[in-house]
């Protein structure tokens, strides 16, 4: 993650994180957070064969 949102050692990872990890790779890809949300879960589904 882009190091303002960086958590430091010994932080629990928390679902919350999920909103800001999209959003992060959002703006790396440059792609809309709604096609960001569709591809993981896409991957997700294929993965766990939802």
């Amino acid at each position: 993650m882009p190091a303002p949102h960086r958590a430091g050692c010994g932080v629990k990872n928390t679902p919350q994180s999920v909103t800001i990890v999209a959003q992060s790779i959002a703006k790396i890809k440059n792609l809309s957070e709604s096609d960001v949300a569709k591809q993981t879960t896409d991957n997700a589904q294929r993965l766990f064969k939802f």
